[in-house]
Parts: structure tokens; sequence; C-alpha cells
């Protein structure tokens, strides 16, 4: 669950965004619309605390002993995030301490569906931006946060590879929540927000 109440995202003393109350529960998918420099970025950043100048209250919290173990979040900016020289398996699996057989399983499953070849030969390097992203999201998957942070999602993919990311959401069977941010709507969200005069409204 994200739990986010009476955020105010600063630069200095000025008060960039103003968000009253947001609550995403589990599974559930959030875009955030709205201009450049309107604060969409700094508010994952401030969500995934790599960015402090705010003031309110946020919680990202899981029920369940397991739970305590997961990441909070990942957060995907729009720089690539890649060894470009390792393989795309060797890309997705490198924070991971073991790999079971059920996760290689889901491993080429969710590759299949973004359909990215060869994941054990093929080098990140040849990839497209658009297919490094893919690596970039389907790793963020496999590792299972309890929220998955996506800034600019809509610079990422075409509508045909928006729809492939939602199937790879759902055929992932985890529970991870999503916020990403985008200048104009996608469809594919059902929780869906607008930054409208310095404030993030519901639509």
């Amino acid at each position: 669950m994200v739990k986010i109440s009476n955020l105010i995202i600063k630069i200095d003393d000025f008060e960039l965004l103003t968000t009253e109350e947001i609550i995403l529960k589990k599974n559930e998918k959030m875009l955030l619309i709205g201009n450049n420099s309107s604060g969409k970025s700094l508010f994952l950043k401030s969500l995934h605390k790599k960015y402090f100048n705010h003031n309110g209250n946020f919680e990202i919290s899981q029920s369940g002993i397991f739970n305590k173990k997961r990441k909070h979040s990942l957060y995907i900016e729009p720089e690539v995030n890649l060894f470009a020289d390792k393989s795309i398996f060797k890309n997705i699996t490198f924070p991971l301490d073991k790999i079971k057989d059920r996760t290689l399983e889901k491993i080429s499953d969710l590759c299949n569906i973004a359909k990215l070849g060869e994941i054990y030969s093929t080098k990140c390097s040849v990839l497209s931006y658009s297919q490094m992203k893919m690596v970039e999201l389907i790793r963020a998957v496999i590792v299972n946060p309890i929220v998955i942070l996506i800034d600019d999602i809509d610079n990422y993919f075409d509508d045909i590879n928006m729809n492939l990311l939602f199937e790879i959401f759902k055929a992932s069977d985890n529970d991870f929540s999503v916020i990403a941010t985008a200048k104009k709507l996608k469809p594919e969200f059902t929780n869906l927000f607008r930054i409208q005069n310095k404030r993030v409204v519901r639509l």
C-alpha cells in the first residue's frame, strides 16, 4: 500500500506541488499526468527517498511477515540503467542472490511477451531504447518491490509496447503497485491524476 497525505514538494522555499491524499492499494496502477517542470519527477523521487525537500507524509508498506524483507520501491528513470556489455539475462538477474527454477521460467515468459529474442547471448548494447527500458522493467518486476516508480513512461513505449508492458505486469503474478508519470493520458492505467494549478487532482 502507498499512502500519501498532504505532501508538499518544494524547490528551496518555493512550493512546487501539493498532494492532499492518495491511497494506492496492492496491485493498483496509478498514472500522474503533467507538463515538463511541473514536479512529476520530484514527486517520484520523494517517494523513493532520493529527494528530501518536502513536507507532509507518505507511507509505503505491505502486511505480512515476508513483506518486511521486500524493497519498498524501485525507481525507473529516463536514463538507461543497464550494463551495455552484459546479456539481457545478466542484466535482469544481477540484483538476485539466488535464482530458482520458477524465477528462470518467469524471466523467460516475461521476455517472450516483450519479444526480446535470445536473452542469454544478446547484449543490451544492441537493443533499442524501448527494449532497454523493457529489460529494466522486467528486472523490477522480478525483484518485486512494494511499488515500482516509472518516470516519463510515455517516452519509453508506443501503444503496442505499452500493452505488452501491462501483459508483463499481469503475467508476473506478483503483487506490486505501480506509480508512473507521463505528459499524456494512457488508458491502460485505472487510477488517473493530473497536476493542475500546482496541485495533484484525481481525474
